[in-house]
């Protein structure tokens, strides 16, 4: 019976391991912004619900900033993907060997609000595109 009992809690700690790794993987979706853009939208976007600063910028200086956004997002990704691989290797060893290693998560916060705050902007600037009737670009 004591081999039993050893077998079952040996489980328990390996699927609370998961479950931990899991939860410090995942993020929760960002909100979406308000639908504005399709032929049933309920409201529209004008000019004057951006700052000074963005109703003076250019279509050329809106497709910078993007560019400028898809470089910083592209690095918080990776560093939240390392963080990632690094989780799961410890939530494996820290499930079946040492559990302490759990401790050891980074769960990237920090990075993960700045890929919410960059994609934020970006929709703001997708809409100021619009209706300043940019040229498309190849996004």
């Amino acid at each position: 019976m004591g081999r039993a009992g050893l077998s079952s809690l040996s489980n328990r700690l390996i699927v609370l391991g998961l479950i931990l790794v899991l939860a410090a993987c995942s993020r929760p979706a960002a909100d979406l912004p308000p639908d504005s853009g399709s032929v049933s939208a309920r409201k529209t976007v004008t000019l004057s619900e951006f700052s000074e600063s963005d109703r003076k910028l250019a279509c050329p200086d809106i497709d910078l900033q993007r560019a400028a956004l898809k470089v910083e997002a592209d690095e918080l990704t990776g560093k939240v993907m390392s963080h990632r691989q690094n989780n799961q290797t410890a939530g494996y060893i820290g499930a079946v060997l040492f559990p302490p290693v759990l401790f050891a998560l980074e769960l990237s916060e920090d990075d993960k609000a700045a890929l919410d705050r960059i994609q934020g902007r970006e929709d703001a600037l997708i809409k100021l595109k619009s209706i300043k009737r940019c040229q498309r670009a190849d996004r």
